[in-house]
C-alpha cells in the first residue's frame, strides 16, 4: 500500500478511571489529554513476566530486526565503536557521528510525524545490510516521539 502518513500504528487507550495509555501510537498523549484529561501510562515492565497483554504490541519484544540494537538518549555519549563491529546508526535528526558504516536519519528537520513515517523502512534498510550492532537515538519523550520510543525499545529488548 505505500507509506503510510503516521508510520505508528494506533494509539490504544483503555476507558477506564482513570483512563490509561497502553499502547503509543498516531495520536499523541498530549493531543489525547487535551479531550479527555489526565492519563495514566501504562508499560509492559508494569507487570514483568506477565505475558498477557492488554492491548495489541504490548509485549515486551516486538518489532524486533535480526540485528542487535543498543539505544542512546538525545545528546548521550556514543558507545566505543573501536574494533571490527559493522554499526549503523538511526538518527533522529542530526547525525551525531560520523565514522560509521552506515547510518539513516528519520527526519533532517526534527519533525516527529516524519520520523515516524520514515522509522520502520529506516529499521528494514539498516537490518538488510548485515551489520553487527544498530545505535538508534531516542526522540524527545514527547508526541509522535513517545510512540516511536516504545517502538524502538521494544525492538532492542532481546
Amino acid at each position: 500500500g505505500g507509506p503510510c502518513a503516521v508510520g505508528v500504528e494506533s494509539t490504544v487507550i483503555q476507558l477506564a478511571d482513570p483512563p490509561r495509555l497502553l499502547r503509543p501510537g498516531g495520536v499523541s498523549l498530549e493531543r489525547l489529554e487535551e479531550e479527555i484529561g489526565p492519563i495514566e501510562i501504562v508499560t509492559s515492565t508494569d507487570n514483568p513476566g506477565d505475558q498477557s497483554q492488554l492491548a495489541p504490541g504490548m509485549l515486551p519484544q516486538h518489532y524486533a530486526p535480526r540485528t542487535r540494537m543498543k539505544l542512546i538518549r538525545e545528546g548521550e555519549s556514543f558507545p566505543d565503536l573501536s574494533g571490527d563491529l559493522r554499526v549503523g546508526v538511526l538518527w533522529f535528526r542530526n547525525p551525531l557521528v560520523r565514522h560509521v558504516l552506515t547510518g539513516e536519519v528519520l527526519s533532517r528537520e526534527g519533525d516527529d510525524r516524519e520520523a515516524a513515517a520514515n522509522l520502520f523502512a529506516a529499521l528494514r534498510r539498516l537490518d538488510d545490510q548485515t551489520l553487527d550492532l544498530i545505535v538508534a537515538e531516542l526522540l524527545p519523550e514527547k508526541g509522535l516521539g513517545r510512540a516511536i520510543n516504545d517502538r524502538l525499545r521494544r525492538a532492542a529488548s532481546r
